[in-house]
């Protein structure tokens, strides 16, 4: 966090900007002071095109010590969008992460106002929570997940929806040029993300959970996952 300098700060508060409304300044440096870690992704000639931040949070479940990989702030220019490269660096990070600690269980967190992000969970893993498909089997996730929204986000979340609300005076996702495509709009994943999560236009935001081991990485990334687990980085 030392290395951002103020013009890779600024760079990354425009990418913000240029993908979500009412974004409060004040607010944006201070999320990111909280967060330990930052991913950053440059176009050819330098410029910030993509970031995500992270801080690693400690939990006890089922009497069991685990650790939470928690996405704070993230965004893509829409030039960049469905470009894999931030998703590749994430789980780069992500295996460095887990190699810190291999023993100890590590989920990520993701809390989604839109359904572009929400669609990071089938791209990255097997199985993660909430899945449109397989709600009546996850139990132990939704525990889980109900226990880390009660304690980390405490008043603002909603354990009946899963969702944490901040009343409108939380950034939102832009509704233009970022509508909702008819043939996403038939897509399983965007449809439960609507479902789920009906007022994200509003900033409410959709508590997900997916277990970080190299078993429920999705094929095509886990390889990346790997070499960060194995501190073989480029």
């Amino acid at each position: 966090m030392e290395d951002l300098t103020d013009q890779i700060r600024e760079e990354m508060l425009a990418v913000f900007e240029g993908q979500y409304d009412c974004v409060n300044r004040r607010q944006f440096w201070n999320d990111l002071s909280e967060k330990t870690h930052v991913i950053l992704v440059r176009d050819q000639d330098n410029r910030v095109r993509g970031f995500s931040t992270a801080v690693v949070w400690h939990h006890i479940h089922n009497d069991q010590p685990i650790r939470i990989l928690f996405s704070g702030d993230t965004a893509v220019d829409s030039n960049a969008q469905g470009h894999m490269a931030l998703p590749i660096t994430w789980m780069r990070f992500a295996g460095t992460i887990r190699s810190e600690a291999p023993e100890t269980k590590l989920y990520w967190l993701l809390t989604t106002k839109g359904y572009r992000t929400y669609r990071f969970m089938p791209l990255f893993f097997r199985d993660f929570w909430p899945h449109w498909e397989r709600a009546c089997q996850q139990s132990e996730y939704e525990r889980l997940g109900d226990a880390i929204g009660q304690r980390f986000f405490k008043e603002n979340y909603h354990s009946d929806s899963g969702l944490i609300v901040y009343g409108g005076s939380n950034y939102t996702v832009k509704s233009e040029p970022y509508a909702i495509p008819a043939k996403d709009l038939k897509r399983p994943d965007v449809r439960y993300f609507l479902k789920r999560n009906g007022n994200y236009e509003f900033g409410d935001e959709l508590l997900c959970l997916g277990l970080l081991d190299q078993r429920n990485i999705r094929t095509g990334l886990r390889r990346y996952f790997t070499a960060g687990l194995q501190r073989d980085l480029p």
